[in-house]
């Protein structure tokens, strides 16, 4: 990889998380068409050879694995705009699968135009830093999901949506919620429940709504 990097230099390190911003990468994005996929769509299964990155325009899908006995565990959720599985950039194969969860707006990137780019611009400590972050992300996660008891669990998963969401209502089915956070699904209904009547969350058509975002950190702190 040194050899194929310019001596170009960035005057600062860039959040990886906005690559689209990035002049050249939004130049390759704009060049790609624009494809609608409904709900349940697989945008890419575990193996695959990775030959394309995706940016949603608009929607929301899920990244996953299958694990013990078939069973559902959601690592990540990607909304639009913005990319989804930049963790498979020089990888061979996805390491996972991803699913459309509300119809979405994707346009297929060539991978490999991606990483020239990424080479070219200097951009490699970037793409490390985000990677890094990424990992202790999920190493938190693991921790929580390790030794923590289950209202540890859904607080701590509730919290960490409604970060990376940047919203205090999460609008997710109760299956699709009790796999991001390694429960049965009536163990979150319950949770949920209780959390309600400490009126720290309240739930209506929209979604989950936050109503109290320190008494829920409080819950796994």
């Amino acid at each position: 990889m040194a050899k194929n990097r310019s001596n170009r230099t960035l005057s600062g390190i860039i959040e990886f998380e906005k690559l689209e911003i990035f002049p050249n990468v939004k130049s390759l994005i704009d060049q790609c068409e624009s494809k609608e996929f409904g709900k349940r769509s697989k945008i890419w299964v575990a193996n695959e050879k990775v030959n394309t990155i995706y940016f949603l325009e608009s929607g929301m899908v899920k990244e996953g694995i299958e694990t013990v006995g078939g069973k559902e565990f959601i690592f990540d959720f990607h909304t639009g705009p913005g990319f989804a599985g930049l963790t498979h950039l020089f990888q061979n194969n996805f390491h996972s699968y991803c699913e459309v969860i509300e119809t979405s707006i994707i346009k297929t990137i060539s991978r490999k135009a991606l990483e020239e780019i990424i080479l070219h611009e200097n951009l490699w400590t970037s793409f490390q830093n985000y990677f890094s972050a990424l990992c202790q992300q999920h190493l938190a996660r693991l921790a929580v999901n390790s030794f923590g008891n289950v209202r540890e669990k859904v607080a701590f998963h509730l919290h960490s949506l409604s970060k990376k969401m940047n919203k205090q209502t999460i609008h997710l089915s109760r299956e699709d919620l009790a796999s991001y956070c390694g429960i049965a699904k009536e163990t979150l209904i319950r949770n949920l429940t209780e959390l309600k009547d400490d009126k720290i969350i309240s739930i209506d058509q929209e979604g989950i709504h936050i109503k109290n975002l320190q008494k829920l950190n409080a819950l796994f702190m």
